[in-house]
């Protein structure tokens, strides 16, 4: 059996709560709201989607990039190629020094040049 899902971006802004409590009126029984956490929002942000979880009895599910591959992926790179373009020595741990994730996707994304 194939059931329907409606999936609602949760960002804890009026827009976002607004759409949920409009889809909510609708049906309640297929709605999924899901909350993107980039690691850099306010602690407001997450008391607050605690708070709608309470008095809406729903759940909201939280999603997390992790980079750490893309990362570990980017050292290797500095360690084997950066040498045979005759970068420094001293560049190249400076560089490996400070390239390490931080468990903030909204940082670490950057440390991947994956956001081109």
């Amino acid at each position: 059996m194939n059931v329907e899902k409606n999936v609602i971006s949760l960002s804890g802004g009026k827009d976002s709560t607004a759409l949920l409590l409009h889809a909510l009126e609708k049906e309640t029984e297929n709605i999924v709201p899901v909350f993107a956490d980039t690691g850099n929002e306010h602690k407001q942000t997450y008391d607050y989607l605690e708070y709608l979880e309470r008095i809406l009895n729903i759940k909201i599910i939280r999603v997390k990039a992790v980079f750490n591959q893309q990362i570990a992926k980017k050292r290797e790179y500095i360690k084997h190629f950066w040498i045979q373009e005759d970068i420094s020595q001293q560049i190249i741990e400076d560089a490996l020094s400070v390239l390490k994730p931080t468990g903030v996707p909204f940082l670490d994304l950057y440390l991947t040049d994956e956001h081109r």
